[in-house]
């Protein structure tokens, strides 16, 4: 299983690098969030565990100063935000906890 927590925003190019062949997932979510637990969970508990070797979650803790940069740039007005890359670009991009929507990606492209 692979979760990744950002830091800092200046690592998710590494990262999007290193996991090219596999699907990325860059989540941005808030520890208040009722709505971004359940996306973790169902990462956590379903998702990594089944596509253990072809998916990564990066999150990113859209609270912490350092990472404005990133909410920004992905120009983050909602969360729970996931921005799915495969092959270095974006697949599809969703804002909200719509697990059927989640799993049928993860299975596209893993």
């Amino acid at each position: 299983m692979s979760t990744i927590y950002l830091q800092q925003s200046d690592q998710l190019r590494q990262i999007l690098l290193d996991n090219a062949n596999k699907l990325v997932v860059v989540d941005f979510y808030a520890d208040w969030c009722g709505p971004c637990k359940s996306v973790g969970q169902l990462f956590e508990t379903d998702l990594l565990p089944r596509y253990k070797t072809s998916l990564v979650l990066v999150k990113v803790d859209s609270d912490k100063p350092e990472l404005e940069s990133l909410s920004n740039q992905f120009d983050v007005r909602g969360i729970p935000r996931m921005i799915f890359y495969h092959k270095m670009a974006i697949v599809d991009d969703m804002t909200g906890y719509k697990p059927d929507a989640i799993k049928a990606i993860c299975k596209t492209y893993c």
